[in-house]
């Protein structure tokens, strides 16, 4: 599938770049493409019972959480981690009229509401036939099935809507795991992930790159909670992006000198609550142009 990707992502605006959204707008070859690229192997993947709209596709709510972390509930972090994965899980499901249109990849989530037939079409008529317009509907499209593979390990993470709001579940049931005494629900701790400025980018890149220390679950749930405390209207609880990557990376380099994976999750937040949090440098103020 790699090969395939770059293959398809080499020249913007390309023969094979219009192919391709051409399919889309056709189920049944835009499977068969997909399913040409040949990572697809395995047991069938399971499904979801119900049809998701669009908008459950690109923007789940909570209710769509619960149903992709049930019907995915089997799947190892290994499994998950890997664009393929979610990529055959999607063509399955387009496969059994579980995602109606194909073409539900390439839609807008900037508050258009503009389909995704309707942005492939306008970037393969447009007069100007912008080669920037028809790549950026095809990356879209590869995002949402499952991710950029050029991009790297985070890809999945961050940029398929599916895969995205499994971990975010996964994550969030492993705090509340952890932190058994915590008052905070599932759903809570999610919406922090998936709502709080930042935060779920800076995690993923902070655990997929040189601070794979943060990955370790009392690390990670200790972070998570942290995060999640803030909303409450704390003190710094409008950590801007800036401000959580300085922390995490505080916290990266005391994991390492102290060996935070070693204690309780909750001696973890404690460190992170009283002698991490409180070294972070006020937001800057915006200047004023004169």
């Amino acid at each position: 599938m790699h090969e395939e990707q770059k293959k398809l992502l080499a020249e913007k605006g390309g023969d094979y770049q219009k192919e391709f959204l051409d399919a889309a707008l056709d189920n049944d070859k835009f499977c068969e493409l997909i399913k040409g690229w040949g990572f697809i192997e395995g047991e069938t993947p399971k499904v979801p019972e119900t049809t998701w709209s669009d908008n459950e596709l690109l923007n789940p709510t909570y209710q769509t959480e619960e149903i992709i972390a049930e019907t995915w509930a089997d799947l190892k972090f290994r499994e998950a981690a890997r664009p393929g994965t979610w990529f055959s899980i999607h063509v399955e499901m387009i496969e059994r009229g579980k995602i109606e249109k194909s073409s539900h990849f390439a839609g807008s989530t900037n508050g258009t509401k503009e389909s995704g037939h309707d942005r492939i079409q306008k970037a393969l008529k447009s007069k100007a036939n912008s080669p920037k317009e028809v790549d950026d509907r095809v990356r879209d499209v590869l995002r949402r099935m499952g991710g950029v593979t050029l991009r790297g390990a985070r890809t999945t993470y961050e940029n398929c809507p599916t895969a995205r709001t499994w971990w975010c579940h996964q994550y969030a049931k492993e705090a509340q795991r952890l932190f058994s005494d915590s008052t905070q629900d599932v759903e809570n701790l999610s919406n922090t992930l998936k709502k709080a400025s930042g935060f779920w980018a800076v995690l993923i890149t902070s655990m997929t790159s040189s601070l794979t220390v943060i990955g370790e679950p009392g690390i990670r749930s200790s972070l998570i909670q942290f995060r999640n405390s803030l909303e409450d209207g704390g003190v710094n609880s409008e950590l801007d992006s800036d401000q959580i990557k300085n922390l995490i990376r505080r916290v990266g380099r005391r994991a390492v000198v102290q060996a935070l994976g070693a204690l309780e999750p909750q001696q973890v937040l404690q460190i992170i609550r009283d002698e991490i949090a409180p070294q972070i440098p006020p937001k800057k103020k915006k200047q004023l142009n004169k």
